[in-house]
């Protein structure tokens, strides 16, 4: 990014893209098992979506995290 002469920011979009809800909700629900106290605020600012997380917890039980 760029504010008259000066690069004011470095915009990196190697992992931009649009992902539909239930994605952003199951991945913000599978946080690392070293740094638990995200799992149970995501439910206070995203929608909630049990049957997405099951029908997830399947998909990462029976083929792992793609």
């Amino acid at each position: 990014m760029v504010q008259g002469d000066s690069v004011v920011g470095i915009l990196d979009w190697e992992t931009a893209g649009w992902f539909p809800a239930y994605w952003e909700y199951t991945c913000a629900k599978y946080v690392n098992p070293q740094n638990p106290f995200w799992a149970d605020p995501v439910d206070r600012f995203v929608t909630p979506m049990p049957h997405d997380l099951k029908m997830e917890t399947i998909r990462r039980k029976y083929f792992g995290d793609l």
